[in-house]
């Protein structure tokens, strides 16, 4: 018996002895073998915007730090502060590579994880110590996640709102019928033009219940409110000019406007804020003036290479016109051109650039004359020269010129003089041939 019992306790001792031994040998080399094998991502993982799945983490890492370098290499980042760009190289920002790998979760878009270094020396003291940073970097951070090699950010979002003043304004003395333009104005005391948009003067008028009004009340109102933004960094998108220059406006500074013939006087305001045009009635003088925030810089408009160019005396013969008298049908009045151009200035008063707005053109009304036919026949042959700057054109009494049809308008450059002609007698209206607003074609 007791044989026996020393034979089954041997057995068991030696079976569990056998057992711990295999479980102890085999478990280890089996988790020692498990431990060797690293996890990968699952389908559909993403950091950023590269696609991660079925690689490794040590195989992300790689793929993440390539495309980084490639962004670094290529990248532009820019902080716009009103008319002002800053550059920020792309070696401001630092990649979390371990942290960014480590924290993603697999089958779904994960974040690149940025840190960004001070940005002293990149923007003046003046923005830097009044910029929300902690919302920057944050911003920073989130348009850097598509690893987009053009980044723009703009300031503005990032600094406490500037009080708004008033950035420009002028004065257009007008005649003393103004009803329509009082009643315009009552309307529309104010117009904003909105940040980073375009404002139309025709839209605004269709888009409002305002009466029907004259071109020329209309064309009064563009001509002022252009004035009023030209020494802004507005845009200027449409304007038009009148073929004669209207009294009491300078040359280059004019807008006409004309809705029915799709003639259209608009702007477009480039800033990140609204800025207000205010209308002012102080009779006889219409009062403009353009309110928002201040510019960085300063605007300052010239004119330049101005010319002028006389005008024409064109003579008409008419026998219901005794020896010695003379009618005056158009008095005539000099042609001119002129160059506008917008200078910009920074705060320390240096020129930083020039910008030409428009050139232009205001042709000669000629000067026509009627004189008593009988003087033709003093006057020289057809085609003779008298003097320097007066001619005769073929034919005298039995011209076959028509009223109208005797000159051609002065262009740049071209030569003035006198010119002589010789009409008929009309016996309708004022006897004279040509309607009393004839011009020359």
């Amino acid at each position: 018996m007791k044989k026996r019992q020393i034979i089954k306790v041997s057995l068991i001792v030696i079976v569990f002895s056998l057992f711990t031994y295999s479980f102890t040998y085999f478990g280890a080399s089996a988790l020692s073998s498990q431990k060797g094998v690293e996890s990968i991502f699952s389908d559909h993982t993403f950091i950023g915007t590269i696609d991660v799945s079925n690689k490794t983490k040590e195989e992300a890492r790689v793929l993440l730090e390539a495309r980084w370098n490639e962004w670094s290499s290529n990248a532009k980042v820019a902080m716009i502060y009103k008319e002002q760009a800053y550059s920020v190289k792309a070696g401001s920002f630092i990649f979390l590579t371990d942290q960014t790998v480590s924290s993603a979760i697999d089958g779904q878009q994960n974040e690149l994880f940025v840190e960004m270094k001070s940005l002293n020396g990149v923007l003046p003291d003046t923005i830097d110590n009044r910029l929300n940073l902690e919302v920057l970097e944050k911003d920073l951070a989130e348009a850097i996640q598509g690893l987009n090699e053009n980044i723009v950010i703009k300031l503005d979002r990032y600094l406490p709102q500037e009080e708004s003043i008033e950035v420009s304004s002028i004065s257009i003395k007008l005649d003393d019928n103004n009803e329509e333009l009082l009643s315009f104005i009552k309307i529309f005391p104010t117009i904003e033009l909105e940040p980073e948009s375009q404002f139309s003067l025709a839209s605004l008028v269709k888009e409002s219940e305002l009466p029907e009004l004259l071109d020329h009340t209309y064309s009064q109102i563009a001509t002022a409110i252009y004035q009023a933004i030209l020494p802004t960094n507005f845009h200027i998108s449409e304007r038009h000019i009148s073929r004669e220059l209207t009294e009491n406006i300078e040359p280059g500074f004019e807008a006409k406007v004309q809705f029915n013939k799709r003639m259209d006087f608009s702007v477009y305001n480039p800033n990140t804020s609204t800025y207000t045009i205010v209308f002012n009635w102080n009779s006889p003088d219409l009062e403009v003036s353009v309110k928002g925030e201040p510019f960085l810089y300063k605007y300052s408009i010239q004119t330049l290479d101005k010319q002028e160019f006389r005008p024409r005396t064109i003579k008409q013969f008419s026998p219901l016109l005794n020896v010695g008298q003379k009618s005056v049908k158009v008095e005539g009045s000099p042609g001119v051109i002129v160059k506008l151009v917008r200078e910009t200035y920074s705060q320390k008063g240096e020129l930083l650039k020039t910008e030409v707005l428009s050139e232009d053109f205001y042709p000669p009304v000629h000067r026509i004359e009627v004189h008593p036919l009988k003087t033709v026949a003093t006057e020289p042959k057809s085609g003779t020269v008298i003097g320097e700057d007066t001619g005769v054109l073929p034919g005298t009494g039995d011209s076959d010129a028509q009223p109208g049809q005797s000159a051609v308008e002065t262009s740049p450059g071209e030569d003035e003089g006198e010119v002589e002609t010789n009409v008929e007698a009309d016996k309708e209206e004022d006897g004279l041939f040509g309607k009393p607003n004839e011009e020359p074609k």
